[in-house]
């Protein structure tokens, strides 16, 4: 499923950004960004036609080396989640020109990079394909 996702954190950025609707402008806090903690190689931000923080919206994770900017609208291919317990579930993408089309048929080191932000899976949580990925953005657009 190809998608766009809106970049609020760019890559390899300590801190983690807020962004602030009224004035379309992001801040950066003072709490270290989980991607930056985790050594995650990628963006992150929300699919964009599904909210918008601090509203309810769906976080997207962009595995990738491009430097991609705040505020950025970049095509993506949806092809799988991590499900959490919360509901603040997050997709994980990937550039629409690559072949694979699900998580799980990424390069393994590119999986287990990917999983390094949730390495660990509560009750009723859990890193999925693509079909659940759809599932969720389904799901929500019903709200």
């Amino acid at each position: 499923m190809t998608a766009t996702m809106v970049v609020e954190q760019p890559q390899n950025s300590k801190y983690r950004m807020k962004y602030i609707p009224e004035e379309n402008r992001f801040v950066e806090t003072k709490a270290i960004s989980l991607s930056f903690t985790r050594g995650y190689r990628g963006v992150c931000g929300w699919l964009d036609g599904y909210g918008r923080p601090p509203q309810p919206h769906l976080d997207a994770y962009l595995y990738t080396d491009r430097a991609y900017t705040q505020g950025q609208a970049v095509g993506v291919k949806v092809i799988g989640c991590f499900i959490r317990a919360d509901g603040d579930s997050k997709l994980v993408c990937i550039e629409p020109e690559r072949p694979e089309n699900e998580l799980f048929e990424l390069p393994p080191e590119e999986v287990e990079t990917i999983k390094r932000v949730y390495p660990r899976a509560g009750e009723g949580e859990g890193w999925f394909g693509r079909a659940m990925a759809v599932r969720l953005i389904h799901n929500f657009a019903l709200l």
